[in-house]
């Protein structure tokens, strides 16, 4: 299942970027995010293991995060696997034609249920994930701006 949305952002995609994979602004814009540690010395680059920690609809995820690309400042992917379920997340940033100095991120993910209560369960799931994934957009929509404002 693949669920794909995009946001425009006022600011330039540099800064996009360093905002979007900081992991100490993931609680202000991941609605859910409980925590990420970090399990090697190779934060922010390819081939970073973390556990990653987040709940939705009152059921608490722990993922195995692996940073797999990172091209600042266009794109950044990670790959998160549980033992229900994988997703594979891209996140991209291009020229945006609304704001003459701002970027559009565009936020795809591939969710691969894993275990047989999750294939059946990820249908009636999807439109919960991408409202989730929208919300999710709109906070860091607000956190740019924030971040713009005390420029």
């Amino acid at each position: 299942m693949i669920i794909e949305t995009s946001v425009e952002l006022p600011l330039p995609q540099e800064e996009v970027f360093s905002l979007l994979t900081n992991p100490n602004h993931f609680h202000l814009w991941m609605d859910g995010f409980v925590a990420r540690k970090t399990l090697g010395t190779k934060d922010g680059q390819v081939g970073c293991i973390a556990s990653f920690t987040r709940k939705t609809n009152g059921l608490t995820f722990v993922f195995r995060e692996e940073i797999v690309h990172v091209s600042p400042p266009e794109t950044f992917k990670v790959s998160l696997v549980h033992k229900d379920m994988e997703i594979h997340a891209k996140y991209e940033l291009s020229h945006s034609q609304k704001h003459e100095d701002g970027c559009v991120l565009t936020v795809t993910q591939d969710i691969t249920p894993l275990a047989f209560s999750m294939r059946m369960a990820l249908g009636m799931m999807k439109s919960l994930l991408e409202k989730q994934l929208q919300g999710d957009l709109q906070r860091f929509l607000l956190l740019v701006q924030q971040h713009d404002t005390q420029k």
